[in-house]
């Protein structure tokens, strides 16, 4: 089985988390051709305070997620989430559904 690095082509640095040895990905390069879109769009703050994101789509949920400096429980599904998506071992949906929940963890999430 592939970890979420490999599914998510990550070809930079990691961060280990100090309680659970586990890797995360810090940047990743998306090497995907199609888009795996989701409705509705989840709106939320980005890593730059005060500017919003509509995010409609598993690659965007996935940029968003590495930019921010939360990682919490929500934000390490939401990461595995995507890259479940991305590799077809999750629906679309699902992933939106774990990406929402990790921008209310963060308090990311904004009204449409």
């Amino acid at each position: 089985m592939l970890s979420v690095a490999d599914k998510l082509n990550i070809f930079s640095a990691k961060e280990r988390l100090p309680a659970t040895g586990v890797e995360l990905p810090v940047q990743l390069e998306l090497r995907v051709m199609a888009r795996h879109r989701f409705s509705p769009a989840v709106s939320v703050e980005t890593a730059r305070h005060g500017k919003c994101c509509a995010v409609n789509s598993v690659e965007k949920a996935a940029e968003q997620l590495l930019e921010w400096p939360e990682h919490g429980p929500e934000w390490r599904q939401a990461i595995a989430a995507c890259a479940d998506a991305m590799t077809g071992e999750m629906s679309a949906a699902e992933a939106r559904s774990a990406f929402l929940d990790a921008a209310k963890a963060a308090g990311r999430l904004l009204p449409h």
